[in-house]
């Protein structure tokens, strides 16, 4: 999933690309994108794609995840006990 709800494509290193972020519509959209991608790592870079090509962008906060998913389950729990 992406912060903003929309698919990313990114070339991390020359000959690989990333494409992520479809957030559950990515089966006809996955299936477009693979043969514009294969496109692009064969006859490289120059290869016009319809999506942009960024960088990506690190996810404020994201190495708490862990804590803040055992909250909020430790905090459900405690309203079921109380009948809350």
């Amino acid at each position: 999933m992406t912060a903003d709800h929309y698919p990313h494509v990114h070339e991390p290193g020359s000959g690989a690309l990333i494409y992520l972020g479809c957030n559950g519509r990515g089966v006809a959209l996955a299936t477009a994108m693979g043969k514009q991608l294969a496109r692009r790592l064969i006859e490289g870079g120059t290869a016009e794609i319809d999506m942009p090509v960024t960088a990506p962008k690190p996810i404020r906060f994201h190495a708490l995840w862990p804590v803040a998913v055992k909250s909020v389950v430790l905090y459900g729990r405690i309203r079921d006990r109380l009948g809350l």
